[in-house]
């Protein structure tokens, strides 16, 4: 068997053949023959697939991982978080943030209304401000619900890869009554809803559309200081009426939050020492009845304990708690059993076990 060219030209062609497309202008064919057995033709061949199928990717996540900077505004009076933003902190441009695309339900189409998005930070948090414009006022919905269940109403929010590692990601989101929604995303294990951070936020409906405020205190993010932090961010925003929801940047087919996201730079930020503790004490009594209608006498009990958080630096934080008094965490919802073939999970609610959760959430 005969195989005409050199390796370069056997890749273009190779692409050529697979992608449907052509090499550029320029490539020169170079006929020269080469004996080669049948076998290693077909492995040179392969290979050069190979090639062409990693190369092409790699470009575009460089290319995603570029990114536009941000550059935000830091901030000498923090904004009053009432959904309003009439504070100092708002008062210039919104950042410029051209080229909105729609992701679900059709993809890459440019939503009908308008988003504004504002940035600041001091150095106790970061902040974000919503502007959401509607023509459609009226219609704009809002409910008063629990933590995580309002993604049925219009909603705008962000994601703050705030290491820039490509491994975790906070959602933010938030409705036009400020009720909060948040996750954790991690690059091998999806969405996690169980985690709920501490940060603020405040909604507001006008004449001429919604706002919202969001306030994320440094020390609940993970970050390296220094004069020029970097971060990934991506926002987000969902129109009810018409169940259009769109991002900024706009998110390519096969690609999510971690190869998707702009890059916003602050100047001179600093981390902040996490210190948490949550101290607890409870009393129960008992009786039991041996006999009927006799009770034995009470049994009284106290338990004293205590949980502590503290960030030794921006990546390591110490979890330690003692005869920790789990009775106080959220309960788990009311779930309907019956006839229920699969087993029920709840989420993770517990303050020690939420700490780096996604350590222990594997794959599959």
């Amino acid at each position: 068997m005969f195989l005409y060219g050199n390796f370069e030209n056997l890749v273009a062609e190779a692409y050529n053949q697979f992608s449907g497309n052509t090499v550029k202008p320029g490539v020169q064919l170079t006929l020269r023959p080469l004996r080669i057995t049948d076998m290693f033709s077909k492995a040179l061949v392969f290979a050069a697939i190979g090639l062409v199928h990693v190369a092409i990717p790699s470009g575009l996540l460089a290319q995603g991982s570029a990114g536009t900077v941000l550059r935000p505004v830091r901030i000498t009076t923090p904004p009053k978080l009432d959904g309003i933003l009439d504070d100092e902190a708002w008062a210039g441009e919104p950042l410029p943030l051209d080229g909105w695309s729609s992701y679900n339900p059709m993809r890459g189409e440019a939503p009908a209304e308008k988003t504004q998005v504002w940035i600041g930070y001091d150095n106790e948090a970061l902040y974000f401000a919503f502007r959401c414009l509607d023509t459609q006022p009226e219609k704009i919905r809002t409910t008063i619900s629990r933590r995580d269940n309002a993604f049925g109403d219009d909603w705008v929010g962000l994601s703050l890869d705030s290491s820039r590692a490509g491994q975790l990601a906070y959602h933010l989101f938030v409705n036009p009554s400020g009720i909060q929604m948040d996750a954790l995303q991690s690059g091998s294990t999806g969405e996690d809803f169980a985690p709920d951070w501490v940060w603020q936020s405040a909604g507001h409906v006008g004449a001429d559309g919604w706002s919202a405020e969001i306030r994320v205190p440094l020390e609940n993010i993970r970050f390296r200081s220094g004069t020029d932090v970097r971060m990934g961010v991506l926002f987000w925003r969902r129109l009810s009426r018409t169940g259009v929801s769109a991002s900024w940047p706009e998110m390519t087919p096969g690609k999510w939050v971690f190869e998707s996201n702009a890059i916003v730079s602050f100047d001179e930020l600093q981390s902040r020492r996490l210190f948490e503790m949550i101290p607890s004490a409870t009393f129960s009594g008992n009786q039991a009845r041996s006999e009927r209608a006799r009770w034995n006498s009470t049994r009284a009990r106290g338990d004293v304990g205590v949980s502590v958080k503290y960030g030794l630096t921006s990546a390591v934080t110490l979890d330690a708690t003692v005869n920790p008094d789990f009775s106080q965490v959220e309960s788990d919802a009311f779930e309907v059993e019956v006839n229920q073939r699969f087993p029920v999970f709840f989420s993770e609610k517990r303050p020690f076990f939420m700490e780096g959760l996604g350590l222990f959430n594997l794959a599959g």
